[in-house]
């Protein structure tokens, strides 16, 4: 039983070992001054699956722009069939992995900026913890903040709310349009705090998100801004309130009536 065990064993690694010299060949292959071949390879490498995105996500942001695309193209399909609802959980646990390893701060920018694009895509929330912390950063937070437009659950919500404070007038506005976006109802304190921020920007961005949260309560708020001295900020205000309105009626809502 035990000698059993050892063939079985070795032939695992055999296995896995052979696999990894044909992704590595096909990843040459993407180096080809040849189209053919290099399309030829990005298909293989899309069939290798989970086993391929290491190599192909190191490619990313190589120094020929060639590479560079064909590494992007073979990711993005990978990535959308690994992280397909039918697959299994650990394969789309494994796409999630390299995916959130590439976002540390020693690997190249080009390759952090497009796993952050890549998580937007198909992540879920199991990945919010690792993009959250890139709003802090300034040469991935608008990378950071579009994937967590579109990461599902209250703490991508959650991670932007937090972001407001310390960012800067521009970036707050940019939360806030994510936030609206998110028609996340629990964002709806936040957002109105921002109807009171230093800036005419971010509040005028404040009142387009409430609109956009599709919420009764955020009602009172819009109808005491159209009063706001600032006529950008009442012309704002009356176009979020009507905004507002005709979300609430094409819901069923009479909440404005």
């Amino acid at each position: 039983m035990k000698r059993w065990l050892i063939v079985v064993l070795a032939a695992l690694v055999l296995s896995t070992a052979a696999r990894a010299a044909d992704v590595d060949a096909l990843v040459q292959k993407l180096r080809s001054e040849k189209a053919a071949e290099r399309t030829e390879a990005r298909t293989l490498l899309v069939l290798e699956g989970n086993a391929a995105l290491g190599p192909l996500l190191d490619l990313v942001g190589d120094a020929n722009p060639t590479v560079d695309r064909e590494a992007r193209v073979a990711l993005t399909r990978l990535v959308m069939e690994g992280s397909a609802p039918e697959v299994s959980e650990s394969r789309r646990a494994g796409v999630r992995q390299a995916l959130t390893a590439r976002l540390a701060a020693t690997q190249p920018l080009p390759r952090r900026l497009f796993a952050l694009q890549l998580l937007g895509m198909t992540g879920d929330a199991d990945a919010v913890a690792a993009v959250a912390p890139l709003l802090r950063e300034a040469a991935t937070r608008e990378e950071a903040r579009q994937a967590l437009t579109l990461l599902p659950g209250p703490a991508a919500t959650q991670a932007l709310v937090e972001a407001l404070d310390a960012a800067e007038p521009q970036f707050r506005a940019a939360l806030l349009a994510a936030l609206g976006r998110r028609r996340a109802a629990e964002a709806l304190p936040a957002v109105v705090g921002r109807l009171r921020d230093d800036d005419a920007g971010v509040r005028v961005a404040a009142l387009a998100a409430l609109a956009r949260l599709g919420s009764a309560e955020a009602e009172p708020a819009l109808r005491e801004a159209r009063a706001a001295r600032s006529p950008q900020e009442r012309a704002a205000a009356r176009t979020a309130y009507l905004h507002l309105a005709n979300d609430l009626i094409a819901s069923g809502s009479t909440a404005l009536a």
